[in-house]
């Protein structure tokens, strides 16, 4: 059996990304969404995937790395820059060392227990820019939060690392140490996750013969598809480079050519809670 979960990342960011994505899932093959919390809109916009789509997973997209925090300013000074915003994740890797832990896990459970106060118990936790799973300290944390909520978590980048770009930029030090590390820590806390994940569908590699070829070789067992579909908004313009490519996503997911080899390869779509089943 193959099970598949098709992500779709950064709820709330913009109405127009949130539409996309509720789109995504009522019309293509998007099963789960995981939410900004500390962006403006994302409490109203959890209100309306309550009501629009009640079958769609969702979960947190754990963040320090966009936007500015739900914590006061003084209470995530490591954290942030001298705007208040989040640092970007270049610039939060490079200094992770004089990042404060209990200010990192302060901030995650403030957005965690967010959601919860709107009503949702979380289907899995990601992290923005995958920060959780680039260094020991933050994956210890984000495994730890995993472990108090019982809550599954993404897999780190392992099936087609080779194929994307999330390293770069980084200290060469914390890249190998991310290849021959995380997927040991993962499997060391027992915290429940798909068996792989595919993060090459992104940017140019967004195409509807890279989906399908996805779906053709999906392999036995339980994987994620890691998507980013959105309509493009002014606030979304203003906020991100990752624009025009999200509607680019939206119409390839919701194509009548990927939900016929889904339903013709006997893929099943399901949530994270789904995984057990």
């Amino acid at each position: 059996m193959r099970h598949l979960i098709v992500n779709a990342d950064d709820y709330g960011v913009s109405p127009g990304v949130c539409a996309g994505i509720r789109r995504a899932h009522l019309e293509g093959i998007v099963t789960t969404t995981t939410v900004m919390m500390n962006m403006p809109d994302a409490r109203h916009e959890i209100d309306r995937l309550r009501s629009e789509t009640p079958e769609l997973g969702i979960g947190v997209h754990l963040n320090i790395t966009a936007g500015s925090p739900l914590l006061p300013r003084h209470q995530v000074a490591s954290l942030v820059g001298a705007d208040g915003r989040f640092l970007r994740p270049e610039t939060l890797l490079r200094r992770v060392d004089q990042v404060l832990p209990e200010e990192v896990e302060n901030e995650w459970r403030a957005q965690v227990e967010s959601l919860f106060s709107a009503g949702v118990r979380p289907d899995h936790f990601d992290s923005h820019h995958h920060v959780a799973y680039l260094h020991p300290t933050l994956l210890r944390l984000f495994l730890g939060l995993a472990r108090q909520y019982g809550c599954p978590v993404r897999p780190p980048l392992v099936a087609d690392l080779d194929h994307t770009d999330i390293l770069r930029g980084i200290p060469k030090d914390q890249a190998n140490w991310f290849a021959e590390n995380a997927p040991r820590m993962l499997c060391e806390s027992k915290a429940q996750h798909p068996d792989r994940l595919y993060a090459s569908f992104y940017g140019q590699r967004a195409t509807l013969p890279a989906l399908l070829a996805i779906l053709e070789a999906l392999p036995p067992g339980s994987s994620e598809i890691m998507c980013h579909p959105g309509q493009v908004d002014d606030l979304l313009r203003r906020g991100s480079s990752y624009i025009a490519q999200r509607e680019s996503e939206l119409a390839i997911l919701t194509s009548p050519q990927v939900r016929e080899a889904v339903k013709r390869d006997g893929i099943q779509l399901v949530r994270y809670a789904g995984l057990s089943a």
